[in-house]
């Protein structure tokens, strides 16, 4: 229960609890929502929705009358609504005063574009006293036709291989500025069902050679010691003498005479002696089962990962069941059921290849009596793994394992945490916009995660994906910001070079404020030169992006109200619209005079599951031999949106001049001694050596047997100063090769698990 206040008014704007009431226009329902402070999410009020056509009347409710007041509302995005007013009576429960904001209904269809929850926000200025307040979360219903098509397809893309590289780029943790391990961001890495059929192609070669695993195992015979019947001795020496004297019970002495007497027969009942046992324990099935449970313990891993969401999501989805709503659906619950209706196939997909790995693994261990490895390694190709036909196609199956990389559970959780409209969408628009990069040919390098200092509570650090990616393409680069700040003092962090120019007049302090765009994009071009593109998401249809004032807006706030350092203004801004269809979407710097200048266009564009016209927004940049950026532009010129002339002005405008092609290195400045030729694979290798033997804390380690079977898995040393000899001639290179300060034969016979072991030693001494 809240405090009465006292009926002698107490102008103490501090002292208020205050609540937002809202009563709607049509059912005449009345809702009282409290008001929070801090910048900790308030959490989500779950005892009624609002609805996206509703009109309400909007009152302030306090347990104090702080007298008149300067009073700002605002739906959390969009511009506030000011009011000057006057307290009145209550007359309901513990407040004492009324502020009656909007009367009669006159806060007509506010929540139209909310598409899944609500915040309302106040700013109260009274008797030289300021407290900015906000409600909790609120649901909000939504009457919008094919929701529920824009969210399974929204799912099924940022889910699916096409989008694969990019989910896995948003949610790799790296340092900035190093190329990605393609081990970790490949489609495999973040696909089930290329995952199932990965492992069904191993698990399918391990069942066709099962009966000879069975029937003809790998063996080894070691000696033992044995107590058998003397007639199963091979020999009878010193060992078996001694054994005996030390268990005289196992001597018999016919009928009980004493030992000696003459005539009497004596022997043994028992003797322990040396024989020689078959043994299966050996590396090659003790490698056979590790796969196996390998394979078992990975399915379940991501059985239980999304078992464990979806049991959250049936908790949520029970709560915002229990909401009654009277027109339209909640659109947080048709992502819920969306969710769990693509989560449970996939559950029943990841199970079904455990069980399949688990009862393969049974059956060897039955026939075997052995138990799987705890940790599981790729082992040496030994001899049965090369010349015994069964082993042979095990030990390939192996690498086809290892080959396929990790599995990232991380774009599967990131996905369940999803759920309002907004958020789904710009994670949408995110992936495409790195995809349509690596599809023009760009290369990614590692992202990085941006932690801006700005401090304000309607600001948060993006924590569950990177929010900066860096491309490219030749000598062109591309860099692409979420969620980026333009401050209006001279901070600049995460290499974002653009300012907000205006005041924010009411903090009355410094007055210096901020922007948080969704999406920012820099071009850098060979000449110098550089482009900025702002760009904003808003799940909506493009004539409602004019007529709300939502492009007007943005086109205020990032064109005519920021600058770049230097003064130099941003070149574009475009908003995302994410329902609509292809061609709806319009643009600016269209006229003649336009066209014939170049000017980079601002506008509209629809980038649906079903509709991409991202080629307006995002210009590509032409280089030599750029066949897909040739064809992103393609593609943008066959939309109707923007006319061939003004896209083709576009293009023009951020061309790059060819480079001049630079002249073949002879072989040896490549670092391959007498000219031969090596795999890619082999020169990585030889790059990350020699960057390794710069390193004062590395240098020892190529040179030194256990330390390179220790950091690197290889049990030879992957350099030595003279040409091996015997067998292990053929595991160096022929002739010597520049490694750091010195020349050495180089190891080459490397296996995908052990360059994965370099790569990682190579960053840990490189940070």
């Amino acid at each position: 229960m809240k405090e009465v206040a006292s009926t002698s008014f107490s102008h103490s704007l501090e002292d208020a609890d205050v609540s937002l009431r809202l009563v709607d226009a049509k059912s005449g329902r009345a809702m009282v929502f409290d008001c929070v402070e801090g910048t900790a999410h308030a959490g989500i009020d779950l005892r009624c929705a609002l609805a996206d056509r509703g009109s309400y009347s909007v009152s302030l409710l306090s347990t104090v009358d702080f007298g008149q007041a300067d009073v700002s509302l605002r739906v959390k995005g969009e511009k506030p609504i000011e009011r000057v007013l006057s307290p009145a009576p209550a007359g309901e429960g513990d407040y004492v005063a009324e502020y009656r904001f909007m009367a009669d209904g006159g806060w007509r269809k506010p929540f139209k574009y909310a598409y899944g929850f609500v915040q309302l926000e106040l700013e109260i200025s009274a008797g030289g006293a300021v407290r900015s307040l906000r409600t909790k979360e609120i649901p909000c219903s939504c009457t919008i036709p094919n929701l529920k098509r824009h969210v399974v397809g929204m799912l099924d893309a940022l889910l699916g291989p096409d989008l694969a590289k990019a989910m896995a780029l948003m949610t790799v943790k790296g340092e900035d500025g190093a190329p990605v391990d393609e081990s970790a961001t490949g489609e495999g890495s973040a696909s089930l069902e290329v995952f199932a059929a990965h492992a069904d192609s191993v698990l399918s070669v391990v069942e066709s050679v099962m009966p000879a695993l069975k029937l003809k195992p790998r063996t080894k015979t070691r000696e033992s010691r044995a107590t058998v019947v003397p007639e199963r001795a091979r020999r009878v020496g010193r060992g078996e003498i001694e054994w005996l004297g030390r268990n005289p019970d196992a001597i018999r002495v016919q009928k009980g005479l004493p030992l000696g007497k003459r005539g009497a027969k004596w022997g043994v009942s028992r003797v322990q002696t040396a024989m020689s046992v078959v043994s299966l324990d050996v590396a090659e099935n003790t490698a056979v089962l590790g796969l196996l449970s390998d394979i078992a313990r990975v399915a379940g891993l991501f059985a239980s990962t999304l078992r464990s969401g979806v049991e959250d999501l049936a908790a949520a989805k029970e709560k915002l069941s229990a909401i009654a709503v009277d027109d339209g659906c909640l659109p947080s619950l048709v992502i819920i059921e969306a969710q769990i209706e693509k989560a449970r196939p996939r559950i029943e997909m990841a199970e079904g290849v455990q069980r399949r790995a688990r009862r393969d693994l049974m059956a060897l261990e039955m026939v075997w009596g052995l138990e799987p490895p705890r940790r599981y390694s790729l082992p040496r190709r030994s001899k049965a793994f090369q010349e015994v036909s069964h082993y042979a196609k095990v030990y390939k199956a192996m690498l086809d394992w290892f080959e396929f990389g990790r599995l990232d559970l991380d774009r599967e959780a990131l996905m369940l945490e999803v759920r309002n409209m907004s958020r789904l969408y710009e994670l949408f628009c995110l992936a495409k916009m790195i995809d349509r990069h690596i599809r023009d040919g760009y290369k990614a390098l590692e992202p990085d995660r941006v932690r801006y200092s700005l401090s304000s509570r309607y600001f948060g650090n993006e924590t569950r994906v990177a929010n900066k990616y860096a491309f490219s393409k030749g000598r062109v680069n591309a860099t692409l910001w979420y969620q980026a700040v333009f401050y209006s003092d001279v901070r600049e962090e995460g290499g974002v070079d653009v300012h907000r120019t205006t005041k924010w007049v009411k903090d009355s302090k410094s007055g210096d404020s901020y922007w948080t765009p969704d999406f920012v994009l820099r071009q850098d071009r060979p000449d110098g030169s550089s482009r900025v593109v702002v760009l904003d998401s808003k799940y909506t249809e493009p004539r409602f992006c004019r007529e709300k004032g939502y492009f007007d807006d943005c086109l205020d706030k990032y064109k005519h109200c920021s600058a770049r350092s230097g003064g130099r203004p941003v070149d574009s801004v475009w908003l995302l619209a994410g329902r609509g269809s292809a061609g709806e979407g319009w643009s600016t710097a269209l006229g003649s005079w336009a066209v014939e200048s170049r000017l980079l266009p601002d506008g509209v564009c629809v980038l649906t599951p079903f509709v991409d016209e991202l080629g307006h927004a995002v210009p590509a940049v032409e280089t030599p031999g750029g066949a897909a950026a040739a064809k992103g532009a393609g593609e943008a010129k066959a939309q109707p949106a923007v006319p061939e002339k003004a896209q083709a002005a576009v293009e023009e405008a951020v061309e790059v001049k060819p480079e001049p092609e630079a002249p073949e290195e002879p072989a040896k400045e490549r670092g391959d001694a007498g000219g031969m030729e090596m795999p890619p694979a082999l020169l990585e290798v030889m790059g990350l050596l020699s960057e390794i033997a710069s390193n004062p804390l590395g240098r020892d380690s190529l040179t030194d047997g256990k330390e390179s079977q220790k950091l690197f898995g290889v049990s030879h040393p992957v350099c030595r100063k003279r040409q091996p000899t015997g067998r292990d001639r053929r595991l160096y290179t022929k002739d010597a090769v520049e490694i750091g300060e010195g020349s050495f034969y180089v190891y080459k016979a490397w296996r995908p698990d052990q360059v994965n072991k370099l790569r990682r030693a190579h960053s840990r001494l490189s940070s």
